[in-house]
């Protein structure tokens, strides 16, 4: 890392510590998920601007982390002046005073600046690597890089797909209805598999750009931090939490037939 590259993230950390403070002010815990995306837009535009070689594989890189910050960020702004906080907070509020805790304490406030700063620490100390790269040196744009990008793509499709499934679902069904339709199917969270498969894409996009194997160690924790941040911490359990308080039985009963996160897509039907 260049003294420019800490100089940017400690100025980005310390604003997600200014969205730790606001969200006491806004009345909303959920300013996290404006602020990590604000980083996948932020990273692009601090590289792309501090390079001087060729543009061809970072102005696609950044391309792509700039769509999925920004669609992040717009879904994110949406949802809440619709419905407001998020139905997450209260359950990570009500965690963390009863069973479990970030930083050895209760302490609702300190478990919150740990929730905050590990979302901003990872975008600064992991998820930036696939740019770094593509910023140092020239490369062409080759087939390797379009196979990434078909990864990458089938990912937003994925995503937006179940995505769009889901808010249909929720606007023709009962509240204790489960979806089991569509992607929904084959894997009891399509969207974060969808969301997975950016971060392969990504990692595999910088991989010809290493330059030795700690280059591909750091490419490798991009998609291992991303499968961790989904599948066990701030993704998956907490929705499953709500998905169970809400729908009982039909959502154990759902969780007990269709995969968590790979999708499985030759499953044998029951008679």
């Amino acid at each position: 890392m260049n003294n420019s590259y800490v100089a940017f993230s400690i100025v980005y950390l310390l604003f997600i510590i200014f969205l730790w403070f606001m969200r006491r002010v806004v009345k909303n815990d959920g300013l996290i998920d404006l602020g990590w995306p604000i980083g996948l837009l932020a990273m692009p535009l601090f590289f792309h601007s501090h390079t001087e070689v060729g543009y061809n594989v970072l102005s696609l890189i950044c391309f792509f982390y700039l769509f999925c910050g920004l669609r992040f960020v717009v879904g994110w702004t949406h949802r809440t002046l619709s419905h407001g906080e998020d139905h997450r907070w209260p359950l990570w509020r009500k965690r963390w005073q009863t069973s479990g805790s970030m930083v050895g304490s209760k302490n609702i406030e300190l478990n919150f600046l740990g929730f905050y700063l590990a979302q901003g620490f990872v975008n600064v100390l992991v998820f930036y690597k696939p740019i770094a790269l593509a910023a140092n040196q020239v490369e062409s744009i080759t087939a390797w890089f379009w196979f990434a990008g078909a990864i990458w793509l089938a990912g937003i499709v994925i995503e937006n797909i179940a995505d769009y499934q889901l808010d249909r679902f929720k606007k023709n069904t009962k509240e204790k209805g489960v979806l089991r339709a569509g992607l929904w199917a084959h894997s009891r969270h399509p969207n974060y598999f969808g969301e997975f498969l950016l971060w392969v894409a990504y990692a595999l996009f910088a991989l010809l750009l290493a330059q030795n194997l700690w280059d591909v160690l750091q490419l490798l924790f991009v998609p291992a931090a991303a499968y961790y941040f989904l599948v066990y911490f701030t993704g998956i359990p907490i929705t499953e939490q709500s998905s169970l308080a809400k729908r009982g039985k039909s959502y154990s009963d759902y969780q007990d037939s269709v995969p968590m996160f790979f999708p499985k897509f030759f499953q044998e039907k029951n008679n």
